[in-house]
């Protein structure tokens, strides 16, 4: 009888919350579900659109659908119905917050990316319950990652002076963004997970000693790798992010500020080696911890720990946050598009950086960027885009040539390839694909079109015209145009520049390659 008027009163208490929060202007509670490899979780907030957000509930759920999705390749009917049973209980929660699940903003990550019978699974979720599952790719999750951390740290200063190493490590994968004084270096995803690694091992042969074997053989290419981004051993802040970390530093840690924890490098090798001497009964029985969670302990910490002795860190900075806080902070922002703005230098960042791997004329590629925008600028009255179509006409303009490193020619087919198949941080999956078609067409045929969507087909047209006429204006890579001004008629963009004298090399390179801008906008253009 307790029990039942206790919730009783939490209902009519969070009831009255959100009756107070609806009469505000500026207030309004929102959830976003993450649906992980280990775990369902969800997270209850008040958002103050454009400012910040504020906890109310959390609830978590442990589930099976990494094991079964890495060991059979599908979500199976009886950890579906385990699913349907986790998030039916939500919904109820959600409405005690006056939420519905149409309101949820629901991200699945790497187990639900990776099973074979995902739209099946999503389509009857949907159907049944009503939640619209958002599957996240590796890119998107490190980039929301981020959001919350950059929150958590905001007061931190050494964040912002070193040279910083971000690591999650979950359940189907590990997540790394790598930053110098702030600023993007390189974001990875990795398929290096607990539930991946341990379901490499037979139940017989799953000891502590074959589990750091196996995470030892498993991350020594990936830092060779992030080797070539930057120098591990500069990095002076080692941020650990994810559940397990959490859970080794509020036994290990100090509380540095409300928002993270700090421990001290010898402490959590102290930590680890302690548990790495338990048993999972042990480790249960010691920490009251699930078996879920004291399974997967060892080998998250460990992964962790290879990553650490990579750099000079003397602390662990453990932040409160995840996934979830990064969702919620893209939704207190206008919309996706006001945080792409929000994040400008990041793309920049990874752009460049991904430039300079292909080792493309970063004095040109900055070049044919500035002149882009300065046509794109000019002529707004003929595309009619946005402050958004622009940053993708930036991230093409430095990337419209990194096919050169396999081939000069067709290097517009090899760059486009190149750009669908690498990770640029804070950008989608279609947000990439819609690159790599604009630099697909920024010389040669502009016919062929990896889109799938008509719209995203006519935009990528449009801001290829605009690439293709300034990749002509310095075709002679020796930036002799400095400015530019234009004059619009019915029939043709006529470009003046500053220049006296006669501009002979790109008076040829733009009516070879002025086509595609007659085709978009039916205008000639010319150079006088």
């Amino acid at each position: 009888m307790f029990y039942s008027i206790r919730r009783i009163c939490k209902w009519i208490e969070k009831s009255y919350i959100v009756l107070i929060m609806t009469k505000g202007q500026n207030q309004k509670a929102v959830a976003v579900l993450d649906i992980g490899s280990i775990a369902l979780r969800l997270v209850i907030a008040e958002l103050i659109p454009g400012k910040d957000f504020k906890i109310l509930d959390r609830a978590v759920r442990n589930c099976a659908l990494g094991k079964d999705v890495f060991e059979n390749g599908f979500v199976s009917e009886p950890v579906f119905k385990a699913m349907r049973k986790i998030l039916k209980d939500y919904k109820e929660l959600l409405s005690s917050w006056g939420l519905k699940t149409q309101d949820v903003r629901a991200i699945a990550t790497s187990a639900l990316r990776d099973a074979e019978n995902r739209d099946t699974i999503i389509d009857r979720i949907k159907i049944e319950l009503g939640y619209n599952i958002e599957v996240v790719e590796g890119l998107e999750q490190n980039h929301l990652t981020y959001l919350a951390v950059d929150r958590a740290l905001r007061n931190y200063p050494v964040f912002y002076e070193s040279g910083s190493l971000v690591v999650e490590s979950g359940g189907g994968s590990t997540d790394i963004i790598i930053l110098d004084r702030g600023a993007m270096v390189s974001a990875h995803s990795l398929d290096l997970g607990t539930v991946r690694l341990l379901k490499q091992l037979p139940p017989r042969k799953r000891n502590n000693a074959t589990i750091e074997l196996l995470v030892k053989e498993n991350i020594s290419a990936t830092k060779s790798f992030l080797k070539t981004d930057f120098k591990l051993a500069d990095i002076s802040t080692y941020i650990a992010v994810g559940g397990d970390a959490r859970f080794m530093a509020s036994i290990k840690g100090v509380q540095e500020s409300p928002s993270f924890k700090a421990v001290e490098k010898d402490y959590f090798y102290d930590f680890l080696d302690e548990i790495e001497a338990m048993s999972l009964d042990r480790l249960v029985a010691r920490f009251s911890l699930s078996y879920s969670d004291a399974e997967h302990l060892f080998p998250a910490l460990l992964i962790h720990s290879h990553f650490l002795a990579e750099t000079k860190a003397d602390f662990i900075i453990v932040p409160e946050v995840s996934m979830r806080e990064g969702a919620l902070i893209s939704m207190s922002m206008p919309d996706k598009k006001g945080i792409k703005h929000n994040f400008y230098r990041q793309i920049m960042d990874s752009a460049r950086n991904l430039a300079k791997r292909y080792f493309c004329d970063m004095r040109h590629v900055e070049q044919v960027k500035k002149l882009a925008c300065m046509l794109f600028d000019s002529v707004s009255v003929l595309h009619g885009l946005t402050e958004y179509e622009r940053l993708i006409l930036e991230v093409a303009a430095l990337l419209h040539d990194v096919g050169r490193y396999i081939n000069p020619a067709l290097h517009e087919l090899h760059g486009s390839y190149i750009i669908k198949n690498s990770e640029l941080f804070g950008l989608s999956t279609l947000e990439i694909e819609l690159i790599a078609d604009v630099v697909s067409m920024h010389r040669g045929d502009f016919k062929t079109f990896s889109s799938r969507r008509a719209d995203n087909v006519l935009l990528a047209k449009k801001l290829a015209a605009i690439l293709r006429v300034a990749d002509a204006l310095d075709s002679g890579h020796v930036s002799k145009i400095m400015a530019i001004s234009v004059d619009i008629t019915e029939d043709e963009v006529v470009l003046f520049t500053e220049k006296e004298e006669e501009l002979v090399t790109e008076k040829y390179a733009l009516a070879q390659k002025s086509d595609l801008f007659k085709d978009v906008f039916a205008r000639r253009i010319r150079l006088v």
